[in-house]
C-alpha cells in the first residue's frame, strides 16, 4: 500500500533527458476502455507536441520510448486497480509500473524527475480512517486505508446506547485514532446508537459522520464502497478546519506560515512540518520559484513545492473544495512549523 517513502523513492526517478509520468484511472465499468484510451492518446498527442515546440532531443526520445511502452500502457488500462501509474526514464529502457488503491486522474508529464503529484493527492485522500458498524446485535470496529477495509474489533451488544459495550467501544475508538493517526470515523447505522457513538468516539480534532442507510453483514469490499462519498465529505470537512487553523495561528505567528514568500524560505530551511498547498492555484509567479527549464515546457511549479516537502519529511495536504477558499487568502499556501 502507497507510502510517503514510495512517493519518495519514485520522485528519486531521474534522467537528464526527462521522465515521462503517465496517470490514468480505472476505465468506467459503463464505458469501457475506449474512452479512457482516447483520452490518454490525446493527453500523450498534446506532450509530445509541447515538446517538439521545445527540444527536439527530448521530443525524439519521448517518441521513441512511447513505442517500447506501449504493453505497460495497454496494462493499464485493463487493470483493477482504482488508479495506475507509470514511469519512464527517456535515456534507459526502465519502465515502472505501480498500481494505486485511489483513483489519480489523467495526465502525462515529462519533467527531470518523475511527476509525484497525483500520488500525493491519493495517498493524502486515502488517509487512514475509523468505521464503526453498528450490526444491531454487535459494533464492528474497522481500519479503512487506501480504499482498503480491514476488521480491528467485534463488540458484542444489547444495542441499547449506554450499554457497557458501547462506552467500551468508544473509549477504544479514541485511543485507536490517536494511535493510528485517524483523523475521520465513519458511524454506520440507522438507530440511536449510531448518533450516541458518532459524538462519543471522536478523535480529537476530527471529523466524524454518520451514515445512516444499514450496512449489516456487507463485507468489507462491499462497505468500502458504500462509504467512499461519506469519507471524501468528511475529508473536506477536515481541511476545512485544518486551513481555519492554520490561518489562525500564521496571523498570530504561532508556529505557522502563509503566503508563498515565507512558505518557501520555511520550506528551504526544513522548518515545515505539514504543507498545506492549493494544488490549482496558479502558483507560477511565486516569488523566488525558478523558471521552468527550457527541455521541459510548463513544469507544474506546486510539483516543485511538493517535493521539497518530501525531501525535508514534511507531511503534505492538497487542499480541495471549499477550503480551497480561505487558504486562498494566504495565495494558496500556508505551513505548519516543527
Amino acid at each position: 500500500m502507497l507510502t510517503w517513502d514510495d512517493i519518495r523513492a519514485i520522485d528519486a526517478i531521474a534522467d537528464p533527458l526527462g521522465v515521462v509520468s503517465i496517470y490514468a484511472d480505472r476505465p468506467d465499468e459503463t464505458s469501457g476502455r475506449l474512452v479512457p484510451a482516447v483520452s490518454l492518446a490525446g493527453e500523450l498527442r498534446r506532450l509530445e507536441t509541447d515538446l517538439a515546440a521545445a527540444d527536439d532531443e527530448v521530443a525524439t526520445a519521448f517518441r521513441r520510448r512511447m513505442r517500447d511502452v506501449r504493453p505497460a500502457l495497454t496494462r493499464m488500462l485493463e487493470g483493477r486497480a482504482p488508479g495506475r501509474a507509470l514511469f519512464a526514464p527517456l535515456s534507459t529502457g526502465e519502465v515502472f509500473e505501480m498500481a494505486v488503491g485511489m483513483p489519480v486522474g489523467l495526465a502525462a508529464v515529462v519533467e527531470g524527475t518523475a511527476y509525484v503529484r497525483p500520488l500525493v493527492a491519493a495517498l493524502d485522500e486515502g488517509r487512514p480512517a475509523g468505521v464503526i458498524v453498528d450490526d444491531g446485535p454487535s459494533l464492528r470496529l474497522l481500519a479503512w486505508r487506501m480504499g482498503v477495509i480491514e476488521e480491528v474489533g467485534t463488540y458484542r451488544s444489547s444495542a441499547l446506547p449506554r450499554t457497557r459495550p458501547a462506552r467500551a467501544l468508544a473509549r477504544e475508538v479514541q485511543a485507536v485514532a490517536r494511535e493510528r493517526g485517524w483523523a475521520r470515523v465513519v458511524v454506520a447505522g440507522d438507530g440511536r446508537l449510531a448518533h450516541i457513538l458518532a459524538r462519543s468516539a471522536a478523535p480529537p480534532e476530527g471529523e466524524v459522520s454518520v451514515f445512516t442507510r444499514s450496512v449489516a453483514g456487507v463485507g468489507p469490499r462491499g462497505l468500502a464502497t458504500a462509504l467512499a462519498g461519506v469519507l471524501s465529505e468528511a475529508q473536506r470537512r477536515y481541511e476545512w478546519r485544518l486551513v481555519e487553523r492554520v490561518i489562525g495561528a500564521g496571523l498570530s505567528d504561532e508556529d505557522a506560515v502563509l503566503g508563498p514568500g515565507r512558505t518557501r524560505r520555511a520550506l528551504d530551511q526544513r522548518l515545515v512540518k505539514h504543507l498545506l498547498i492549493d494544488t490549482e492555484h496558479d502558483h507560477r509567479w511565486f516569488e523566488g520559484l525558478p523558471p521552468a527549464p527550457s527541455r521541459w515546457p510548463d513544469r507544474d511549479p506546486a510539483e516543485d513545492l511538493i517535493e521539497r516537502a518530501l525531501h525535508s519529511g514534511a507531511d503534505i495536504t492538497p487542499v480541495e473544495g471549499p477550503a480551497r477558499r480561505p487558504l486562498g487568502a494566504a495565495e494558496g499556501l500556508a505551513a505548519i512549523l516543527h
